[in-house]
């Protein structure tokens, strides 16, 4: 598997059996990140796109 040490950008497909998981404890991982500036979530059940950029003041905006 190849990755990034210091992601600008994650973008996570949701899957039913994954969701809890990627919405709960996931995603509050990957927040601290100093270099995340994007987080994109991608749902097919329903078709959805989630986008969410970090704010200067550390609160992630929808």
């Amino acid at each position: 598997m190849n990755y990034k040490s210091f992601p600008c950008l994650i973008v996570e497909v949701i899957y039913d059996s994954t969701e809890a998981f990627d919405r709960g404890d996931k995603f509050p991982d990957d927040q601290i990140l100093d270099s995340l500036q994007e987080y994109v979530l991608i749902n097919s059940k329903p078709q959805r796109v989630e986008y969410f950029r970090g704010g200067e003041d550390g609160l992630w905006i929808w």
